[in-house]
């Protein structure tokens, strides 16, 4: 006998999303990893922890399909 297949419908993806969207470290303590380990540049690490976050956020509702689009932003990082 077969077992019933469960129908994934939007209040699941959006269950699904919201669970990892807790996990989603929020800007500040994205920068505050970045102060541990960059000095100075307080400008640039404020930008990528914020372009972090939205990249993530992006990746995690991509399959939301509630109106909302969240542009890509790219970063050009030079060093030594």
């Amino acid at each position: 006998m077969k077992s019933p297949k469960k129908k994934h419908n939007k209040t699941d993806k959006q269950t699904k999303n919201n669970s990892q969207h807790r996990t989603l470290p929020r800007p500040t303590e994205i920068k505050a990893y970045l102060d541990q380990h960059v000095v100075g540049q307080e400008q640039a690490k404020k930008v990528m922890a914020v372009a972090v976050h939205n990249h993530y956020k992006r990746i995690l509702f991509q399959d939301l399909d509630d109106g909302v689009k969240l542009e890509k932003s790219n970063i050009l990082v030079l060093g030594p």
